[in-house]
């Protein structure tokens, strides 16, 4: 069960404190509030707090003496100033004496709840953690995968709404799990569904549950996936592909949090954090009529866009050894399979080079990975694409071109470039001429 974060709002507008103890008093978060800033101290004394809201003007004794205080005796204690007159000389100041924030009144709650969110136990839990440890199936260090880490660590502990942008096989399912993993929700099972694996009869079953007789062959009361992901977080894959007329129904139930099961007259609340997957471009498939989008706005409050494998060819090799290590694919993968794996555009990226390195494990039977284990079209493509590899010595690349034409002396003539005549002399040259029209 996760640790509840400990918050004490000190501000003299009881009214305001009373709004907070209503938006921010929840599972993760235990609320408790002053209306006297000269009561701070003993209160401190007395009870271990995470983190002090405090207003900067208040009568009396103002919050930058109050701030000094704290900071004198508890220099750790995270303390987030809000004021209803910001300006940045009192930023500038408040940041000076020791605040480690500082926000605008009326604050969005769930602005104020991302903000208390980066101090809780859970969230310094992670930063502790290494690379490897918080993304341990994200593979790669390009500037690209290290952006990409660091956006889901800073919005993983938000609760809004997010949307993964993506290509076809980049893993934004691994995305989605990581930010589940990092958030406050870490300890309950990660809920995915893929919308386009169902027709639309059956997704609103799938999501929203039935009601016994609610339809034929619906026999008895069945939960949907938003019953099931309470608590946690509801990863919806390919949402550009939810059916237009359901659409409604889904901006419904995320807009009051509560489901209707198919058949039934009530209402179920529900408590989940969405997040949502495509490799459309929703916001021009709305312009266009073909996605809501009021839905797109819900779902789209923050945006991840994951990069295609060719944008990030040097993590290939860390990718590699990372497949071979969990498969235990032998000896690992010589430097000219590697380099024309680096070569090739991967169009079905990560989820295709997952699946060629499967099929060449399979062939180098516990053996090193060589080019002979490759497809014939992956080597083909690359050849087409840069010709012959400067790095490659001429009779390697006769054997390899050999390779993926299969033996046939006219298509590989074709891959390289080269007359059949030319390619002859190259290979009686190279002690390779016995090879089939």
């Amino acid at each position: 069960m996760n640790q509840k974060l400990k918050v004490l709002a000190v501000d003299d507008d009881t009214v305001l404190l009373a709004s907070l103890r209503r938006t921010l008093g929840d599972e993760s978060i235990a609320l408790f509030t002053l209306s006297n800033p000269y009561e701070v101290v003993d209160e401190l004394k007395r009870r271990k707090i995470d983190v002090v809201l405090l207003d900067l003007r208040m009568p009396g004794r103002g919050g930058m003496d109050v701030l000094k205080d704290v900071k004198t005796l508890w220099p750790e204690l995270p303390v987030l100033m809000l004021t209803g007159t910001g300006g940045i000389q009192d930023a500038v100041e408040a940041l000076k004496a020791g605040a480690d924030d500082f926000l605008e009144k009326p604050c969005a709650p769930h602005l104020l709840q991302a903000k208390l969110a980066e101090y809780s136990p859970q969230q310094r839990a992670v930063e502790a953690l290494s690379g490897a440890e918080l993304f341990p199936d994200l593979i790669g260090e390009s500037p690209a995968m290290l952006n990409l880490k660091h956006l889901i660590r800073k919005i993983a502990v938000s609760e809004a709404s997010i949307l993964v942008h993506g290509e076809t096989g980049v893993g934004k399912e691994l995305v989605a799990r990581s930010i589940h993993g990092l958030s406050l929700r870490m300890g309950k099972p990660f809920v995915a569904v893929d919308c386009a694996s169902f027709s639309e009869q059956i997704i609103e079953s799938e999501l929203f549950g039935h009601c016994r007789g609610a339809f034929t062959g619906a026999e008895r009361n069945r939960q949907g996936l938003f019953q099931v992901a309470d608590g946690s977080s509801l990863f919806l894959d390919e949402i550009g592909e939810f059916p237009m007329e359901l659409q409604a129904k889904l901006l419904r139930a995320l807009q009051e949090r509560q489901v209707r099961p198919v058949g039934s007259n009530t209402t179920i609340p529900v408590d989940i954090r969405l997040i949502a997957a495509t490799n459309r471009n929703l916001e021009e498939e709305a312009e266009q009529g073909r996605f809501r989008s009021d839905l797109y706005f819900r779902l789209a409050a923050i945006e991840i866009e994951v990069p295609p494998l060719r944008e990030r060819a040097e993590d290939i090799p860390l990718i590699v050894a990372h497949f071979l290590a969990r498969q235990g694919g032998g000896s690992g993968c010589d430097a000219e399979a590697l380099e024309l794996l680096q070569n090739y555009p991967w169009p079905g990226n990560i989820r295709e080079l997952e699946n060629v390195l499967t099929r060449a494990v399979a062939l180098a039977g516990g053996a090193q990975l060589g080019v002979r284990d490759l497809p014939a079209k992956l080597v083909k493509t690359t050849f087409v694409t840069d010709k012959i590899s400067l790095a490659l010595s001429e009779k390697e690349t006769l054997e390899t071109a050999l390779a993926a034409a299969t033996g046939n002396r006219k298509e590989a003539a074709r891959i390289l470039g080269l007359s059949e005549a030319t390619l002859y002399r190259k290979l009686k040259k190279a002690g390779l001429s016995k090879v089939r029209d």
